[in-house]
């Protein structure tokens, strides 16, 4: 996902800015549930969050995760229906929270925030077909990779020596690869094998990145 505000003009992100309203959420806190009715669009100033929905059996899907910049619940806010994916805090978070008719209003005044926000809804279309292809074409080792790889690179820290450490627990991961956490306990086993990864209380050490690219096709 691409940075809205750092797209914006100074101009233009003041003035967005001026239309909303700060709001903080705890770690863990829900910010809105699926199918809860429309609201406004949220712009992250703070903190990560991820969208995730039910699959049949009613397991949690992650579908994605947005961080600093990021614009959450947008298509509610300009369709006025209900919510589509639970979005939840990852962390403490803070939140600029514009209300649906001024958030509209400025998209019609900005063509260029207009052009991102299509962008960027064409982006996740295209993420989710890709997910739903690799469902049917890869094993959950190298769809755990591929998740790893693209939490490293979102919201990755540095650890020791060239390793890079993601705050992520197992089920969340399995739910980020529409696995089960016995499968993705058993793919980890695999990655740790080959020297790609290292696997701790609630984080997961990439070691080597390359590697894990190779595995994940």
């Amino acid at each position: 996902m691409s940075d809205f505000l750092g797209a914006l003009s100074p101009v233009d992100r003041e003035t967005l800015l001026a239309a909303g309203t700060r709001r903080r959420y705890r770690r863990g806190e829900v910010v809105y549930r699926e199918h809860d009715d429309p609201g406004g669009a949220l712009v992250l100033l703070e903190g990560h969050v991820t969208a995730s929905t039910a699959d049949a059996d009613g397991r949690e899907v992650i579908l994605g995760m947005a961080g600093p910049g990021d614009l959450v619940g947008e298509l509610s806010a300009l369709r006025a229906t209900p919510r589509s994916a639970t979005v939840t805090a990852r962390e403490d978070v803070l939140a600029l929270a514009v209300p649906a008719a001024e958030f509209r209003r400025f998209l019609r005044t900005v063509p260029e925030a207009a052009v991102f926000v299509l962008d960027t809804v064409v982006e996740r279309l295209q993420v989710a077909d890709a997910h739903r292809l690799e469902l049917a074409s890869l094993d959950v080792v190298a769809r755990v990779a591929r998740r790893l790889l693209e939490l490293s690179e979102r919201v990755g820290e540095p650890g020791e020596g060239d390793a890079v450490e993601v705050a992520v627990t197992q089920e969340e991961l399995a739910a980020f690869a529409g696995a089960s956490r016995e499968a993705v306990n058993k793919a980890l086993q695999v990655l740790r094998t080959l020297g790609c990864v290292e696997t701790r209380r609630r984080r997961i050490a990439v070691l080597d990145a390359a590697a894990l690219r190779r595995r994940a096709v």
